[in-house]
């Protein structure tokens, strides 16, 4: 089934051509990097600025907003990776238990990634709640999440499969056979397929919403500088 999505997707290319897979993990994990470079160099709140001026402090504001997002950002480009390399090594393979192999892998990262940004869904809404466009495409992000669920049966069999034979191994060894042998590797690339391209319209929403958390808080240092040149000439004249 190819899944026709409320999100147009605004780049156009096939998700089953390796080359396009490859480029796509390069530029990921290239993000990943640059966003973890940012973080690690982000002051926690206890290192916050703080200045004194005859007893009146002022703080700049705090990076805890950039700081999350950053972090919940780079966990979806991990997920992107982890299922590129899933779906590469379905496509690749030459045997039964590679499909089977990668096929439990990918769906371990299709679980986690739907229970957290379960998670994460109040935070950004947060982030979001006067901004009605990115309002409009978070829910349809998790409208299409939704769908996905319903169609590959998450709550019954990608659970039961990243319960039983990827996260953990059950210990009754002929659950676990069973369970894999009936994996059907065909529908498992299709499941792939389809939460990868939602996840990378993830991606570019999560992009915008940094774009407007930085300029908030551009704003926030703008009106925190104007504050404290206000106090300084308030000073200077009353001496």
């Amino acid at each position: 089934m190819d899944y026709k999505f409320k999100i147009a997707m605004e780049e156009k290319f096939s998700l089953k051509n390796i080359s396009t897979l490859n480029k796509l993990s390069e530029t990921y994990y290239k993000s990943l990097l640059d966003i973890n470079s940012t973080i690690n160099s982000m002051p926690t709140l206890d290192e916050e600025t703080m200045i004194d001026l005859n007893r009146e402090l002022l703080f700049i504001p705090d990076f805890s907003q950039i700081n999350i997002h950053s972090k919940y950002y780079s966990f979806l480009i991990s997920s992107c990776l982890d299922l590129i390399s899933s779906l590469k090594g379905i496509l690749n393979s030459k045997n039964k238990w590679d499909t089977i192999y990668f096929s439990k892998t990918g769906y371990l990262v299709i679980y986690e990634l739907v229970k957290t940004n379960n998670y994460y869904n109040g935070v950004i809404f947060n982030i979001i709640n006067n901004n009605s466009e990115l309002l409009e495409q978070h829910k349809l992000i998790n409208y299409n999440l939704k769908i996905l669920k319903k169609d590959f049966n998450y709550k019954e069999f990608i659970s039961k499969i990243r319960n039983k034979t990827s996260a953990h191994f059950d210990k009754d060894f002929s659950v676990f056979f069973e369970l894999i042998q009936d994996l059907d590797t065909k529908k498992s690339e299709k499941a792939l397929i389809a939460f990868l391209q939602v996840l990378i319209e993830m991606l570019k929403f999560h992009v915008k919403i940094s774009s407007k958390i930085v300029l908030n808080y551009n704003q926030e240092i703008k009106k925190t500088t104007t504050n404290l040149n206000n106090l300084i000439v308030e000073k200077k004249n009353n001496l």
